[in-house]
């Protein structure tokens, strides 16, 4: 019995009153029925405009993730351990200036932080991690630097640095003003900054799929269902870190105690120029 109605008043359902109606005020009861209709249609084209909006969040619409272990050769061991930051917390990054580099330029620095930050479609939909930029270089999780070449056709490198279980931060991510010898570009940062972070958050090795935008290649700026799968996966396993820490930073020559790890270890991240 509903909450408004005083005890030993008789419940009657709407549809009930609408068919007494039908008997005595016919065009009334056509003119109800028909804002009914319109009503009912309203609500279902607003309930329809809700989900496809997100349920009210906005931004990109994420799938969820499919089978989880299609993953194919796209890992994140790194060494055969799991290396990445918690679940569900912050994640602050820097991006120094570059102005001091050769062959940097201003837009750089926009396609680079505009990219990395889409790991936050996914990162927010299922609670895994939330990125920002930070203006401190000394509490930063994650180093974005700009070099002028990493040799060859590379077009970034990321490395991080542990201490026993202890990872040190900040993960150092570095983008080249120069590949081939050549002026690097906005659109080629793009690439490359989005595929570094993945990186960065703990996808350490490469998918075997051009659709994928953790390909050796950097080709991707939005994300496949497998890269979706693959992060998800990740930070729903359990991390060999047991503690985070500043003892040394990624931006020094590291002590023999501290064990380094760099993307140069794998096939070269980076664009083939023709």
């Amino acid at each position: 019995m509903p909450e408004n109605l005083h005890s030993g008043e008789q419940f009657v359902p709407r549809f009930v009153l609408i068919d007494v109606y039908r008997v005595s005020f016919p065009r009334l009861v056509i003119e109800m029925n028909m804002r009914i209709f319109l009503l009912t249609a309203l609500f279902a084209a607003a309930l329809s405009l809700f989900a496809s909006c997100g349920g009210g969040g906005g931004g990109t619409t994420i799938a969820p993730p499919g089978d989880i272990n299609e993953i194919e050769a796209y890992g994140f061991l790194s060494g055969g351990k799991v290396v990445r930051f918690p679940r569900g917390g912050s994640i602050s990054m820097y991006i120094e200036p570059g102005d001091s580099v050769t062959g940097f330029l201003p837009a750089f620095t926009g396609a680079a932080k505009s990219n990395m930050l889409k790991w936050n479609e996914i990162g927010s939909a299922y609670g895994l991690f939330s990125i920002g930029e930070t203006s401190n270089s000394q509490t930063c999780a994650i180093y974005v630097k700009w070099v002028e070449s990493l040799g060859g056709n590379n077009a970034g490198r990321t490395s991080y640095r542990t201490q026993g279980t202890t990872l040190l931060l900040p993960v150092l991510i570095e983008l080249p003003t120069h590949i081939n010898g050549r002026q690097n570009n906005s659109g080629t940062i793009g690439l490359a900054a989005i595929h570094e972070m993945g990186h960065a958050l703990g996808l350490w090795e490469h998918s075997s799929s051009s659709n994928d935008v953790m390909y050796p290649i950097a080709s991707r700026a939005s994300f496949s269902q497998r890269d979706i799968n693959t992060i998800y996966k990740l930070y729903n396993t359990p991390t060999f870190i047991t503690s985070y820490g500043r003892g040394v930073s990624s931006l020094k020559p590291a002590p023999e105690t501290v064990t380094v790890y760099s993307t140069d270890n794998c096939p070269a991240c980076g664009l083939h120029f023709d």
